[in-house]
């Protein structure tokens, strides 16, 4: 039977005692309760809770539903639920419960259906008949950026298949919605779990990061995108939760030779990662084991653990002796061995923020025969202990550019076949250059033969290693063999690459609103179509949005100054005037000449080498010594500072006030576009030292 209507009396339980008053995240609100979730319609993703007593009966349930209708007009025998395919084995018909069935922590999820039901309702069958399909798997897809969102638009359709979602997915909650619901349209089922970035929070849409996951997990729930443990075609995809701790990283720092000092040292991983800003977890401290262990308990709230019996009767026997292959995955990384030494990375320190020992153990337990990860943006392939394990990330547009270069060859961005049809492994991948070169160098993490751009950015008379012994058939445009022919062939490339870049559209375009003056502000709908939903607050005349994804004439927008909703879509015309219009970007690489770049440097070095502003910075600096610098306080002070000086340079040049989201084009990439000139070389570091980026 079809999913009923939403019924008038269904109204959200209270959602006190989460995180942020001091509780463990447990949604019932005493001993001896539970509160389920009643999916009522999941394409409108449309669901309510309802707290209950434990042992209480399905029966209980929908009493208590019906007595809830002001109307009068349901009886408690018109209302059935059945478990929600996300909660239940993928290849179980989900069946209507009976009214004497006790309610436990299984029935935390059910699905709104008519009482005489004994199948799925149409939007949830699952097509036993189909033909078996394939496993597909992708990390890091970020379609927060448009370019992303435009390849998900483009990506084909896999109606048989499946595919993981190893976490980056997005960061709004509307624009992971969005994604989801792509990939749902595109493949038979979804597996998914969160990463890094959609714990970041915007205070005026949740409190902390755990009550954002709590709003992603209903919204996975809702779609029927799936978080726990499923035999899927005869394979079984488990979802393994977690987060990253210090700790992990067992491998000591970055060697260095003999009476060698550093030319400047790596950072500390607290300053290189924005999770310690955007991220809030209440009272646990960023990057603790304590931190990682109470999202490693995130497994049991979405489901993905306990496992099925059958599943670790399974897991036991020896994997050439399962009937079915078992998959796992997670965002963050279980081994050490899957990313770089430090002497090969240009983030030594970047280990710290990526692995976690929680995540190991439950792989560990599992033994899968493939552990799907995602988080450090390289593909790997590499098979530890038995178990192969793998990474292919979408990762960001710009890191996208620098594959094209560092790989002459064409290759394309489509997810990684995990499994076949027939259940069998797929063939490895050569575009996997990190873990290929692990075949070719030991693991020597002690050693300070360093990775040739590691030794020249922190110790350049430590010896090398060329990309031309480590990554043979991979020549990058900075590590130029010797024969000519393929010297000038690379030097094509690489300057086709940056023609490229430069022509490219802005990333992140933004608009200014000039329609609605007289109304207060345009009108913002939830979704892209006019009979949308309008949301209460018009986005006032004069803010500037940013472009997140674009329908004709319908623009869905990340606000960015001014008022009103924070996410939603709008019109950008009526047929007589405009209601927005585009910004003016600022510059980009390779649109200012040699001269121009020298004049900018010069000048930022002028404002910024003022005794005041150096006086402010070290006084900074002084303050949080010994803290970490990256934590809110430290780096809104800091900016402030640096953004009041740059916004007397930049205009000038054609860029954006208040856009510190700049910096990284004007000290990195404009050095990438005149690397002959050792002047911009100079000024580049003189800036950074102003900056006091490093000390």
């Amino acid at each position: 039977g079809p999913c009923l209507s939403p019924p008038p009396f269904f109204h959200p339980c209270s959602r006190g005692g989460g995180e942020g008053s001091g509780g463990r995240g447990h949604r019932s609100s005493m001993a001896g309760e539970l509160v389920v979730t009643i999916c009522i319609d999941p394409h409108l993703g449309i669901s309510t809770e309802v707290q209950v007593r434990k042992g209480s009966k399905i029966r209980d349930l929908a009493e208590l539903l019906a007595a809830q209708d002001p109307t009068g007009g349901t009886a408690a025998e018109e209302v059935g639920f059945r478990l929600s395919p996300s909660t239940s084995p993928v290849d179980a018909v989900p069946r209507v419960l009976g009214g004497d069935t006790v309610l436990d922590e299984r029935h935390v999820v059910l699905d709104l259906c008519s009482p005489e039901s004994s199948e799925p309702a149409p939007d949830r069958e699952l097509d036993t008949g189909a033909p078996r399909g394939a496993l597909y798997a992708i990390s890091d897809t970020h379609c927060e950026a448009k370019p992303n969102m435009t390849w998900l638009e483009e990506l084909p359709a896999y109606p048989n298949d499946t595919i993981i979602l190893a976490g980056d997915v997005g960061v709004e909650i509307t624009n992971l919605e969005v994604t989801l619901r792509s990939f749902l349209s595109k493949f038979k089922h979804v597996f998914y779990c969160f990463g890094n970035h959609e714990c970041w929070v915007n205070k005026r849409k949740c409190s902390n990061s755990f009550e954002k996951l709590e709003q992603i997990r209903s919204l996975c729930n809702a779609l029927g995108v799936r978080t726990s443990a499923a035999l899927v075609d005869g394979a079984w995809i488990v979802p393994i939760f977690g987060w990253y701790h210090t700790t992990w990283d067992t491998e000591p720092p970055l060697a260095l030779p003999p009476g060698a000092e550093f030319k400047r040292k790596p950072r500390d991983a607290d300053k290189m990662s924005s999770d310690y800003i955007y991220c809030q977890w209440c009272n646990y401290e960023h990057g603790s084991e304590e931190l990682a262990q109470r999202l490693d308990e995130e497994n049991e709230k979405w489901g993905a653990w306990p496992l099925p019996e059958e599943l670790l009767a399974e897991a036991r026997l020896p994997p050439g002796e399962r009937r079915h292959p078992i998959v796992s995955f997670s965002h963050f990384l279980p081994r050490v061995e899957l990313f770089f030494e430090k002497r090969m990375s240009m983030e030594p320190n970047l280990s710290k923020l990526i692995g976690s020992n929680f995540i190991r153990a439950r792989v560990d337990q599992l033994q899968p025969d493939i552990h799907v990860f995602g988080h450090t943006h390289v593909c790997w392939d590499m098979t530890l202990d038995g178990v192969r394990y793998l990474s292919w990330p979408l990762g960001m547009p710009e890191e996208r550019h620098w594959r094209g270069q560092a790989f002459p060859r064409s290759e394309t961005s489509l997810p990684l076949k995990v499994l076949d049809s027939s259940g069998s492994q797929a063939a490895h991948e050569d575009a996997c250059f990190g873990s290929r070169m692990y075949k070719l160098i030991d693991r020597a993490p002690t050693s300070f033969v360093m990775g040739h751009r590691i030794a020249n950015k922190f110790c350049p008379q430590a010896p090398v290693l060329f990309d031309d012994v480590c990554m043979p058939g991979r020549f990058t445009a900075w590590a130029l063999p010797q024969e000519s022919e393929l010297r000038e062939k690379i030097a094509r490339s690489a300057k086709l690459m940056k023609e490229l870049k430069r022509k490219d559209p802005p990333i992140y375009n933004q608009w200014r609103v000039v329609g609605g003056e007289d109304r207060g502000g345009i009108l913002v709908r939830e979704g892209a179509k006019l009979e949308s939903a309008k949301l209460p607050e018009r986005l006032s005349t004069g803010s500037v949005v940013e472009e997140i994804s674009r329908i004709g004439d319908r623009l869905m927008y990340r606000l960015m100054a001014g008022s009103g909703p924070e996410v939603g879509w709008v019109a950008t015309a009526l047929p007589d005037k405009d209601l927005l219009v585009p910004e003016p970007m600022p510059p980009k690489p390779g649109e200012l000449g040699l001269e121009q770049v020298l004049r900018l440097q010069e000048a930022l070095i002028k404002h910024l080498s003022r005794p005041e502003v150096q006086r402010s910075l070290r006084s900074l600096l002084e303050t949080h010594q010994g803290k970490r610098r990256t934590l809110a306080p430290f780096a809104k002070q800091r900016r402030e500072i640096l953004q009041a000086e740059f916004d007397k340079v930049l205009p000038a040049f054609g860029f954006q006030k208040g856009n510190m989201m700049q910096l990284d084009t004007v000290i990195l990439d404009f050095y990438d576009f005149h690397t002959g000139s050792e002047k911009v070389k100079r000024n580049k570091r003189q800036i950074e030292q102003l900056m006091c980026l490093y000390e």
